[in-house]
């Protein structure tokens, strides 16, 4: 059905942007960002505003099966948003793997996720699915985002991510703790970040990761995130005093 071949569409573009920067190129100009942030919003109940708004730019995207009559919707819960529907792991799964791909290490990438209204809060929304994949992708996904990108890094703090990255260093599973502190140590490179990391109890769990048995990459990031937070004086008295 139109779904499997939207998801294996999905899985091609995983792996054709693996740490190929000519795919990531390809796939961003071809608006490969805006419909993936659309699948996931779909797979996750929320809206198919992002596919229907994009199949009227290029119906040439593949497995993108929407009616170009579907007109845009917000994700702000006003009047006349599609009712939630089905959640799909399996396509959020896919969704999620794909953006990564692509916006690891890509500006282009990570410009144009930035330019998505609703794009960070589906991915911050996603940190809370049932599924360790969807939620691992998730933190991969935002991690990518916001590395070296402060529009993007503000669009998280504004959805929320802060907090929701912490819940995940507190107990995530290995891997997703270690893209969580990664996060963290890269949106801390925001002065307007650091307070955030503080008031959302962060500092107990980064320093956790650090003193148990985490693997050494973990470690790193969550002593980066830790160190980011700690470079304003405020910041190392409130460090010092809890």
């Amino acid at each position: 059905g139109g779904r499997d071949l939207t998801q294996a569409a999905c899985e091609a573009l995983k792996n054709l942007c693996d740490g190929h920067d000519g795919c990531k190129q390809q796939a961003t100009e071809k608006q490969g960002v805006r419909a993936l942030i659309g699948l996931i919003m779909s797979a996750s109940g929320k809206t198919r505003s992002p596919i229907a708004s994009l199949h009227s730019r290029d119906s040439s995207i593949p497995g993108l099966q929407v009616s170009p009559d579907s007109p845009p919707k917000d994700m702000g819960g006003k009047g006349g948003e599609h009712p939630p529907g089905p959640v799909d792991m399996h396509l959020m799964e896919s969704s999620l793997a794909a953006l990564c791909n692509i916006l690891n290490n890509s500006q282009p990438s990570k410009d144009a996720l930035c330019g998505e209204a609703g794009a960070m809060t589906v991915l911050v929304s996603a940190l809370f699915s049932s599924s360790q994949r969807v939620r691992e992708y998730a933190v991969g996904t935002i991690w990518n985002a916001v590395l070296g990108h402060d529009g993007n890094i503000i669009g998280m703090q504004k959805a929320n991510g802060v907090s929701a990255l912490v819940h995940i260093v507190k107990g995530g599973s290995t891997l997703a703790q270690q893209w969580a502190a990664a996060a963290l140590a890269a949106v801390c490179a925001i002065d307007a970040v650091h307070a955030d990391v503080f008031m959302c109890r962060g500092v107990t769990p980064l320093v956790s990761l650090v003193s148990r048995d985490s693997p050494s990459r973990t470690c790193e990031f969550a002593l980066s995130a830790l160190s980011g937070c700690v470079r304003n004086e405020q910041n190392l008295r409130l460090f010092e005093e809890g």
